[in-house]
């Protein structure tokens, strides 16, 4: 055996080593596809299974023309050659692996991901991974509960140029708990049922708490045209469809509260130095290639009564834990 092929052996047991400690309950083969090294099948009735292709660290980059080509030369009417495939960076020192996405399907076709980022593997990052392999997958799956969300989406617009107007969108995730939930509304009536089939359930039912008025307000402060709509975030499909934002122009900018000092006694101002002021990271995507910085330089503000700040900061922060940008969840 030749020190080339011990060493691929070698990554090839790291690599399930990493994926055992954190996948969980999963049965593990070697590959006889030539896409990638490793078969990874869950045990948990949900049939899922995804491809891992093995790369050590020193390795030259992934040759994406021939995985490419690999593809093409499937045969695609084939269940078991269409799931989702991640790539497996392997330190063989230090035992530590990074994960990027590759490939996942749509409609019986592949989607190859060119730009994908490497993550650490790890206990803390390894549920999220989970979720975004489903999402690769033609099986509609539900997300684990640590990933069921809110998104808020808050569009507005501003003029440009000669008339024309360039509209972009704050979006963000708010994580579904039990204070923070959808409002429990009754039907009875079969009309009103009807309705909620075709519509949807009414925006109102949504959660909405002080962390998402005081966004919304510093928005429609700076543009008074905005107006806000929620989704659900339950499913590996709606998680599938959040990535078309990846392609969109995002401007990652501050969303900064600061106290009313208006009333304040001069003689006091002094000893407000060092006063905790509230700040939350927000972004804004614009579709438009020809407009997309048309928002680069835009920030925004709330000003809010200085009575009971302290304790005020305290909760925003403690809602906070429960904000995730959108990006987080881009493969």
């Amino acid at each position: 055996m030749n020190n080339d092929v011990s060493r691929d052996l070698r990554a090839e047991q790291i690599a399930a080593t990493i994926l055992y400690r954190y996948f969980g309950n999963i049965s593990i083969s070697g590959s006889t596809n030539q896409l990638y090294d490793l078969l990874v099948s869950y045990n948990d009735g949900t049939e899922l299974k995804f491809g891992v292709e093995v790369k050590r660290q020193k390795d030259v980059p992934l040759n994406m023309g021939s995985l490419i080509a690999k593809i093409n030369g499937l045969d695609l009417s084939e269940r078991s050659n269409r799931i989702p495939i991640i790539l497996l960076y392997v330190n063989e020192e230090t035992e530590v692996a990074k994960v990027g996405f590759l490939v996942g399907w749509r409609y019986g076709k592949p989607q190859i991901y060119r730009d994908f980022e490497l993550r650490i593997l790890n206990e803390k990052t390894s549920g999220l991974c989970l979720q975004l392999i489903k999402s690769m997958d033609e099986v509609i799956r539900v997300l684990s509960l640590d990933d069921l969300h809110v998104m808020k989406r808050i569009v507005f617009s501003r003029s440009i140029e000669k008339g024309r107007r360039q509209q972009a969108e704050v979006l963000y995730l708010r994580k579904m708990s039990s204070e923070y939930r959808m409002k429990q509304k009754e039907v009875v009536d079969e009309r009103e049922r009807l309705e909620r089939l075709i519509k949807g359930t009414p925006q109102e039912e949504y959660p909405d708490d002080e962390l998402d008025r005081i966004i919304y307000d510093a928005i429609t402060e700076k543009f008074s045209n905005a107006k806000k709509k929620n989704s659900l975030l339950i499913l590996s499909t709606e998680l599938a469809e959040l990535q078309s934002y990846k392609q969109w122009h995002c401007h990652k900018t501050k969303l900064l509260v600061t106290p009313n000092l208006t009333n304040v006694p001069q003689s006091l101002l002094c000893m407000l130095n060092g006063l905790e002021l509230f700040g939350v990271d927000v972004e804004i995507y614009v579709e438009n290639v020809f407009y997309q910085d048309a928002f680069d330089y835009v920030s925004f503000e709330k000003v809010e009564p200085i009575d009971g700040w302290l304790k005020k900061v305290t909760e925003w922060n403690m809602l906070k834990e429960t904000f995730s940008p959108i990006s987080m969840y881009f493969r």
